[in-house]
């Protein structure tokens, strides 16, 4: 039995809270205040095979400084190879989750509006924001595979939260088998609660998911997602 585990479980909490009394800042795991901000985030990847031939290039950055446009607390890529041998196969998971919350604040602060928000409201509604991306493999003969996420859950002044994440699966030229051949799930699912006025109750949900699964032979299978926080007026 041959494992291959990429696994970290990344919780970012964020949250600025300004007392009137004394200007003094916390971090904590709850929203406190109006205009308090939280947000959490996680990644995990794992492979696993009973044998055959394996090849992985993996990369990972983390970083949990405020980012731009185009920069991200975490990015991750890989690409795979693998061929069967004696009946053995590959399976594993990669997944992708940002979850970003935020309680009601003055429209005069901020220039990002929540999404069901209309543009002359006094204040900004409260929201809480949940999006996922994942891949699932199992039984894989053959097969080439290519993997790119990013998260972005801190970032500068006025810059939404965001998570982008594409897979590519083709044939692996090396194994002389002019498909791959395996079973290939994909689930991106997503949350979108806000709130009216300076109201934290909710008042309007948008809540959505795909799914897509291949099994067999695969000539040529690509899955792309991205989100982005937010809606500037």
């Amino acid at each position: 039995m041959k494992t291959v585990t990429f696994f970290l479980l990344l919780t970012l909490i964020t949250i600025t809270t300004v007392s009137a009394e004394n200007q003094g800042y916390s971090i904590t795991k709850h929203i406190v205040n109006p205009g308090d901000v939280i947000g959490e985030t996680a990644w995990s990847d794992n492979l696993m095979t009973n044998g055959g031939k394996l090849a992985v290039n993996k990369n990972f950055d983390f970083d949990s400084q405020n980012q731009a446009v185009n920069t991200y607390n975490i990015q991750a890529q890989k690409i795979l190879t693998y061929d069967t041998t004696n009946g053995s196969h590959l399976l594993g998971e990669e997944s992708y989750l940002l979850n970003i919350a935020g309680s009601y604040k003055p429209a005069d602060d901020e220039h990002l509006r929540c999404v069901y928000a209309a543009s002359d409201l006094t204040w900004l509604p409260a929201f809480c924001n949940t999006v996922q991306a994942k891949v699932s493999l199992m039984n894989i003969n053959h097969a080439q595979i290519s993997e790119t996420g990013s998260i972005r859950m801190v970032g500068e002044d006025l810059i939404p939260a965001g998570l982008n994440y594409q897979v590519a699966i083709t044939p692996d030229s090396s194994s002389g088998v002019s498909v791959a051949d395996g079973i290939v799930r994909t689930t991106f699912r997503g949350s979108i609660m806000e709130a009216r006025d300076n109201q934290t109750n909710v008042s309007a949900t948008n809540q959505w998911k795909d799914l897509t699964g291949v099994a067999g032979d695969i000539k040529n299978f690509q899955k792309a997602f991205s989100y982005q926080s937010g809606l500037k007026i």
